[in-house]
């Protein structure tokens, strides 16, 4: 009982000069906050970038069935196109080089003509062999599909007036119809929309976000307590102190931990109430929630102890801050937290799955946001707790040896 009262007194003690120092609040409480603020403004809006296509009309054609002037109306109301128009096509393929508009369209001058005698007519597309530009080009074919299908109906339906209006043969006739409603629509798609799935919308993406920063405030907590676990102390006078104390290695151990822990605690329901405030919405149970802490929990442990597995290489709480900054800042982009895993390349993306911290993000964002059984989320996380621990073990025996090493020094 005095073993745990210690440990509770250490950690009390942290708590309580939390918010004497205003270094400490600001990284733990209020840059998570601006940093998710950021990060779901820019991407917390589930929104089809606006695609900027340069036109070169060359249509000559004047009067009320202009279909050119059709074409660039669809496009300017199609929300999805800025449509710029060009005098000269040379000036804009030069545009499309140089990046100034995404794609380019060229309208010859016999389109409308073309398009009223009956004869198939030709659009030029131009863009640069970019994955952007593979996806702009991608977007004007099947925006131009769409157009030539409307084109299609109106002719065929103005086709079967003629038909139905006309003296042929009954079972001409008939024939005639049944073969203008196939060329109309070949094919039939029967099309079922449901309900968007959380993460389709602006509340998901706030909401995975938010977990996100939380997992970034885990990371570097994490690995920030474990590498300066004992350099901070050094140089603080506080370790010869707690060394004299009755308390022994591990109940200190103990205590960093567990004000580690009480630091991510508060980071996360700081950022989770904020983005609530915000907008983030999350189908949270209270199984999910219980799971949440969980997996935040050993996520934790994890960098803590892999903090502790580098702490023999700081010598001075200055070396530990950097090779903390110089493992925390890849992690937090290649590890699946900050850029999902499907985004990441393909030899990352390894990484991310397995990495425990990640894999234990990703088993939250099933439980709160992709509406996974949290118990089902929590199944394919144990992988994940049984790693944690080992890799914290691991660390408490090196943050032992670390200790005995400053005791035979004083």
């Amino acid at each position: 009982m005095g073993s745990l009262w210690r440990v509770l007194s250490e950690t009390y003690a942290f708590l309580k000069g939390f918010t004497r120092y205003k270094e400490t609040l600001f990284w733990t409480v209020i840059f998570p906050i601006i940093f998710y603020a950021i990060m779901a403004g820019i991407w917390g809006t589930p929104n089809p970038p606006t695609v900027r296509v340069g036109v070169y009309n060359g249509d000559a054609t004047q009067g009320p069935y202009n279909m050119s002037e059709a074409l660039l109306r669809a496009m300017n109301s199609s929300g999805v196109f800025k449509v710029r128009l060009y005098g000269n096509a040379s000036k804009l393929k030069l545009d499309v080089a140089h990046g100034r508009v995404d794609a380019g369209v060229w309208i010859p001058v016999d389109f409308t003509e073309n398009i009223t005698r009956g004869e198939a007519s030709t659009l030029g597309v131009y863009y640069v062999e970019t994955k952007w530009g593979g996806f702009v080009g991608q977007t004007l074919t099947s925006f131009f599909k769409a157009f030539s299908d409307i084109l299609r109906a109106r002719v065929v339906n103005v086709s079967l007036r003629y038909i139905e209006d006309s003296d042929m043969p009954s079972s001409f006739k008939s024939m005639a119809i049944r073969w203008m409603r196939f060329i109309e629509e070949p094919l039939r798609v029967n099309v079922s929309v449901e309900k968007p799935p959380l993460i389709a919308t602006s509340h998901g993406l706030k909401a995975y976000y938010a977990i996100s920063m939380v997992a970034i405030e885990a990371l570097f907590i994490g690995i920030f307590s474990g590498v300066e676990a004992v350099n901070e102390k050094k140089r603080s006078g506080t370790l010869r102190v707690l060394l004299a104390s009755p308390m022994n290695g591990w109940e200190l151990l103990a205590a960093d931990t567990l004000s580690a822990l009480a630091a991510v605690g508060i980071s996360a329901v700081a950022v989770i109430l904020f983005s609530i405030a915000t907008g983030a919405r999350y189908t949270a149970a209270p199984t999910a929630l219980a799971v949440t802490a969980l997996l935040l929990v050993v996520g934790t442990l994890s960098m803590i102890g892999i903090g502790l597995l580098l702490a023999p290489l700081a010598k001075t709480p200055e070396g530990g801050t950097v090779i903390a900054n110089a493992l925390a800042f890849p992690l937090m982009f290649i590890g699946g937290i900050t850029i999902p895993p499907f985004a990441l390349p393909k030899y990352l993306r390894a990484f991310a799955a397995n990495w425990p911290l990640g894999k234990a993000t990703e088993a939250i964002r099933e439980a709160l946001i992709y509406n996974v059984a949290p118990l089902k989320a929590l199944e394919a996380g144990w992988e994940t707790i049984v790693a944690s621990l080992v890799i914290y073990a691991l660390g408490a025996l090196v943050y032992q040896r670390l200790l005995i090493g400053m005791v035979e020094h004083y």
